[in-house]
């Protein structure tokens, strides 16, 4: 789906070039190309993801929460609306749905990415987090925080995370060749 449109394809190689490149090199240029380039990429997220549909209630929510705030005891009808009708609460719940879709892998794995690349996802993202490079954590867990401000669905999906996703994978594949070449790993 991404690739139907060019640029944002463009985007997202070039995207993670310079994230490759500053994560092995460490040099503050690949950083500062790779940072204008999240901007971009989370301009493009933006545009494409109509976040406040995100925030409203569907006709079956809205039957779903009556149905609930009916149950209270009329002691309780105010403490019922708090919980069910308060725009407040509505949008910490929306906010909740949205961090656990974020997470969910579920939604990347089959769509888009392959099954096979999951394990190297993780060993990835362990790597990744152990060698403590402050700003590409920083990065990271900022595009985890736009996805769960604004919904993983979007128009091309919560694409914001993918060039980490593929990071990771590089990575991981990068230590395994690199202990298959000094023999740390024996294959029989």
């Amino acid at each position: 789906m991404i690739l139907e449109n060019g640029f944002l394809a463009g985007l997202l190689v070039l995207t993670d070039l310079f994230l490759v490149l500053s994560f092995y090199k460490l040099k503050k240029v690949f950083k500062f190309f790779f940072g204008l380039l999240f901007i971009v990429l989370l301009t493009a997220q933006i545009k494409t993801t109509q976040f406040w549909n995100e925030y409203k209630l569907l006709p079956v929510e809205l039957d779903r929460q009556i149905q609930r705030m009916n149950q209270f005891p009329p002691s309780l009808a105010k403490l019922g609306y708090i919980l069910e009708a308060k725009s407040e609460i509505q949008i910490l719940n929306k906010l909740q749905n949205n961090f656990f879709s974020v997470f969910d892998l579920n939604f990347y794995f089959p769509n888009y990415f392959p099954f096979i690349t999951s394990p190297l996802l993780f060993y990835g993202l362990f790597i990744f987090l152990r060698k403590k490079n402050k700003t590409l954590i920083l990065f990271f867990v900022s595009s985890v925080l736009f996805l769960i401000i604004l919904g993983v669905h979007g128009k091309y999906g919560p694409f914001l995370i993918f060039p980490f996703f593929v990071l990771f994978i590089i990575i991981s594949l990068g230590n395994l060749l690199n202990r298959l070449r000094k023999n740390e790993i024996k294959i029989n």
